[in-house]
């Protein structure tokens, strides 16, 4: 872990990693989605997984079992990943499916636009 912290500040990763791991034992999520300007530095984001898994020790073991590059992702959303997050959950809502791509819906038919996945399956 030391070599990582050498890449970055130490303060920089271990607020990110701290609240990860308060979230990650009280809430027990399927994954965690950290984003940002520090959190696109790809060291910032492997020393935080680094310290959520140190942090964790035991208490977390079916966490730490985890391929934590999976667990504990960047967004996938681009660089306006908040403002396509905030609009996916009301979507989600007024439709029932998940948003598959922003991208093509700009040009595909509203029927191709969203999942399969009905909000209540």
């Amino acid at each position: 872990m030391e070599s990582c912290l050498s890449a970055v500040c130490g303060m920089e990763t271990r607020v990110p990693a701290d609240r990860a791991t308060s979230c990650a034992r009280s809430q027990t999520p399927d994954r965690i989605i950290l984003g940002g300007g520090m959190m696109a530095a790809l060291t910032v984001l492997a020393c935080v997984r680094t310290m959520l898994a140190d942090q964790l020790g035991g208490y977390g073991a079916s966490i730490r079992s985890l391929m934590m590059d999976r667990y504990m992702t960047a967004p996938s959303a681009g660089e306006a990943d908040g403002l396509v997050g905030a609009l996916a959950v009301p979507y989600r809502l007024a439709t029932g499916y998940w948003p598959l791509s922003w991208r093509a819906a700009a040009q595909a038919e509203p029927a191709a636009i969203h999942s399969s996945t009905p909000l209540d399956a």
